[in-house]
């Protein structure tokens, strides 16, 4: 089984009168989409990921989105609804199948031990969109990363696992 899951890249947004139906000018959306994004739904399967026969296609997907100026405060942007979302292009495709995929979106300039915290400054996202405690379980999960432990506040401790390396065994 193949689940492809598209992830907004760049987005342009152009508004619509409700009254009218006129379409305002185009603006390009701030965010940009990672694949980070994806590991919230995905962590609702995560039971499943590893199964032999299951494949994840991320797709970072250049889009048009058109949405109804319908809502409340600043113009009435704010509670709006989306009336309708176009792909113009796409921009990259990852397929997460093996331990190795998920490992692969573990950057390399990672300290040995570091927290989610330090891999959501690593790759420069902080918004609340991406759960990176979502994406470290995942990645415990598919055997690309392991909890070494508790550090300061109570923050998990984890260690990227490459290729080379053992997980360590659960004293007990």
């Amino acid at each position: 089984m193949r689940i492809v899951y598209p992830i907004p890249h760049i987005k342009y947004v152009t508004w619509i009168d409700p009254e009218t139906g006129e379409l305002e000018k185009r603006n390009r959306s701030p965010f940009t989409g990672s694949w980070y994004e994806a590991f919230r739904p995905l962590y609702r399967i995560r039971e499943h990921l590893g199964h032999p026969n299951l494949a994840v296609d991320l797709l970072l997907v250049d889009m048009e989105e058109y949405r109804i100026r319908d809502g409340w405060g600043n113009g009435g942007k704010r509670g709006s609804h989306r009336f309708d979302r176009i792909p113009s292009s796409i921009f990259d495709v990852m397929t997460l199948e093996t331990p190795a995929d998920y490992a692969a979106l573990l950057p390399d300039d990672l300290p040995e031990i570091f927290t989610a915290k330090d891999l959501s400054n690593c790759v420069g996202i902080r918004r609340k969109s991406v759960s990176f405690s979502s994406v470290m379980n995942i990645m415990v999960l598919m055997q690309a990363a392991e909890m070494t432990g508790t550090g300061p506040h109570r923050a998990r401790l984890y260690r990227k696992i490459s290729a080379g390396s053992a997980p360590l065994e659960d004293p007990q």
